[in-house]
């Protein structure tokens, strides 16, 4: 339901008016009961402590004032018969053991007694004979009544067998001539008949809270000790308003506080009552304090009637300052709203003019402000949809040119969604290209499709092109409809198109020119062999048979001509020398000795020569050799690792290569590793060594990797497939 401002105000004014109340009301409403709960227990609490004080008090004065007079009154005997003695009336042990036996036969409460100790802290009489004689100055008290020797002295003892310790009072009085400390010890709790009652019963009874509220004692049992009416009752199987044995709860408790409802004759209703009380443990009493709340609370009743009045005033005088007030608001409001309401659809010239002061004048040039930018938004907005409708024009024409490059261009083009890669659209050359029709392909994931040798590789894609935004010219395996195998080169960028983030992928078939890569190759590796061979089995016979003819012409020439057996002893080296270089190159052109002796032994040979001809340090360790299925594929590796060699002796200016043949988990590792400079950006020096490196290595399924080590130098990885065979045997 729609309300009109006048309404609203009121509302708004009187709901958070009356919440303010309502909120101090109840903030003051709960200080105020929370203070007198705090007073009436701190009150109860303190009237109790005060009585347990006293009760305590005075049983502390009626003990000790008992055990005094025990210990005078023996001292007293002590010094009888210490004087039939100086008389000569009694030797001094015969006095003696009067006196122990006198004290011996005095009974101190319920298992108190009389004993006495030197000052040394000797028993010298105790109702135990084993224990005379015995120095039991370890204990506390006994170095205290060895450095007092006379007074009152409270302490706590624990008896064998017994889990607790209790409270022990004993009165010492010393007998010099014999130096005897007279000791009269009783534990506390055996002397309630002690205790006078009339000594502050009128005390306890005097102590009033509220208009009802009183003291009383009573003990372990429920009998009342002190009551202001039903005193030398029990009242232990008394019950509150709800049933519970509230008493019991007391006696087991011992101290703390209880609320419970109690409703006394001639009431109609109980009433909460709360009693603080506390426990004398030498007497087993429970000294309590009781009041009810409601006598405390009467001033809550006074508050809450004030409360009241006082919203039911604020309510009243609230409405017609309200409607004082929304008129104010209102009638400037009303006669704006009429402006607003005048100027026509799509006519922002309308203007205010009349003048308004305060909040409504500002409102009337905000207004006026409003009208302006609309009116010039409204002229920008028709001068952009001019121009939006020129730019979709020439965004159809532009859709239209993208839609034919797309479909008319001879490499196969995807889209694909990201970061999925399921295929949204296909150009025609793919599905020429692969056999498959569109709908077969559109909204599958292209990692599940039958197209590509390994799925693996397509995902791996996908997060190398997550990593780097794109991909260029990687090489992929793929088969057509008719499971022909074909390889392409992958490029891939992320673009925004439909307003979402795709994946443009472009597939170059590149079967027919690798192919031709791969004849190419290999007429230039049969070439290679076929000069090797030549300079192997032609020119090098026909160098050695010169060299023959040079030594037969310097053995004639040193008989006739000894002055040029010098110079024809420098052909011979120079030929020699041509010999030795003819053999390398033939090695380095047709390694044919792969076929015959093995991978191994040609790469010890490079090994060899590398260190004959180059002066550098080269070493070769091999676990196991290897086993080629086909030769042609020995003949690359070898030429792979001739190749990383030699880039090391041209390029590294190191001193140490070091060449290493070892298993691993996927197959065989093998590693050219140099102390050079390093290769510091690969992309800088990736000539045309490196790619027939690199195409060396696809021709023989291995991967072909360079690092740059820490320290320097560079670390060419060769890591070759299981497809070879690796025969385990020390090197």
């Amino acid at each position: 339901m729609q309300f009109n401002i006048r309404t609203k105000l009121f509302i708004s004014y009187s709901s958070i008016f009356l919440l303010i109340l309502i909120a101090a009301g109840m903030g003051v409403y709960s200080f105020v009961r929370l203070t007198i709960e705090k007073n009436i227990e701190s009150e109860l609490q303190q009237s109790t402590n005060i009585l347990l004080n006293l009760v305590e008090t005075a049983a502390e004065v009626s003990l000790k004032n008992y055990l005094r007079a025990t210990a005078e009154k023996n001292l007293e005997i002590t010094e009888f018969f210490h004087q039939r003695t100086l008389k000569g009336e009694l030797t001094e042990e015969e006095a003696k053991n009067q006196v122990t036996e006198i004290f011996l036969h005095q009974h101190i409460g319920e298992s108190g007694y009389i004993y006495a100790i030197d000052s040394g802290g000797v028993l010298q009489v105790h109702p135990q004979p084993s224990l005379v004689g015995v120095n039991i100055s370890p204990y506390d008290f006994v170095t205290v009544q060895k450095k007092k020797k006379t007074g009152y002295l409270v302490y706590d003892w624990q008896n064998p067998g017994e889990k607790h310790k209790r409270g022990k009072a004993l009165y010492m009085a010393y007998f010099a001539p014999w130096d005897w400390i007279i000791s009269v010890s009783s534990y506390r709790s055996e002397f309630r008949q002690l205790v006078k009652l009339e000594d502050f019963r009128k005390k306890i009874l005097a102590v009033s809270f509220g208009k009802t509220g009183y003291s009383f004692v009573m003990d372990l049992k429920g009998n009342l000790i002190i009551h202001p009416k039903l005193e030398g009752r029990n009242i232990l199987g008394e019950k509150d308003a709800k049933g519970r044995y509230f008493i019991r709860e007391i006696c087991e408790r011992k101290k703390g506080k209880i609320i419970y409802p109690w409703q006394n004759p001639g009431d109609s209703t109980a009433r909460e009552k709360l009693v603080i009380f506390n426990f004398i443990p030498q007497f087993q009493w429970i000294v309590a304090s009781s009041s009810y709340l409601d006598e405390f609370f009467a001033p809550l009743t006074t508050i809450r009637k004030f409360m009241l009045w006082a919203m039911a005033a604020a309510l009243f005088l609230l409405l017609p300052l309200t409607l004082v007030i929304s008129r104010t608001i209102t009638a400037p409001l009303q006669e704006l709203m009429a402006s607003f309401a005048k100027p026509p659809d799509g006519d922002f010239t309308t203007r205010i003019t009349k003048p308004y002061s305060g909040e409504i004048g500002k409102l009337a040039s905000y207004f006026n402000q409003f009208m302006e930018r609309l009116e010039n938004y409204s002229n920008e907005l028709k001068k952009e949809i001019r121009v939006r409708a020129r730019a979709q024009k020439a965004l159809r024409q532009s859709e239209e040119m993208f839609s034919k490059a797309f479909n008319l261009s001879p490499i196969s083009i995807l889209i694909l969604s990201y970061p999925k890669g399921k295929i949204i659209s296909v150009n025609d050359s793919f599905i020429q290209t692969t056999g498959f029709r569109q709908r077969a392909l559109f909204d599958h994931p292209l990692a599940e499709l039958p197209i590509f040798d390994s799925p693996k590789d397509i995902l791996n894609l996908l997060r190398e092109l997550t990593e780097k935004k794109q991909i260029r010219e990687r090489a992929i395996a793929f088969h057509t409809r008719d499971d022909e195998k074909r390889q392409g080169l992958v490029s891939a960028d992320l673009i925004t198109l439909w307003g979402d983030t795709c994946i443009l992928a472009v597939v170059e078939d590149i079967t027919e020119r690798q192919s031709l890569q791969e004849r190419i190759l290999d007429i230039g590796e049969n070439e290679r062999r076929k000069v090797g061979q030549d300079i192997h089995d032609d020119l090098c016979p026909h160098l050695i048979g010169t060299e023959v003819m040079v030594k037969i012409l310097q053995k004639k020439l040193e008989e006739n001509f000894p002055e040029a057996v010098e110079t024809t002893g420098k052909i011979r080296k120079l030929i020699k020398d041509a010999i030795r270089k003819s053999r390398s190159m033939a090695r380095g052109l047709s390694p044919v000795f792969l076929v015959n002796r093995g991978f191994e032994a040609a790469i010890e040979e490079l090994v060899t020569h590398t260190e004959e001809v180059y002066g550098l340090v080269c070493t070769y360790s091999r676990t196991g050799d290897l086993d080629f299925q086909d030769s042609r594929d020995s003949i690359h590796l070898f030429l792979i690792v001739q190749e990383a060699v030699s880039n090391s002796v041209r390029h590294a200016r190191g001193n140490t290569v070091e060449i290493k043949q070892e298993q691993s988990e996927d197959g065989v590792l093998i590693t050219i590793t140099d102390d050079g400079i390093g290769i510091r950006d690969i992309t800088e020096t990736d000539g045309m060594g490196l790619k027939i490196m690199r195409y060396r290595a696809e021709r023989i399924g291995a991967e072909l990797s360079y690092a740059t080590m820490d320290k320097g130098g560079t670390r060419v990885i060769i890591a070759l497939n299981d497809n070879l065979t690796i025969y385990e045997e020390e090197i």
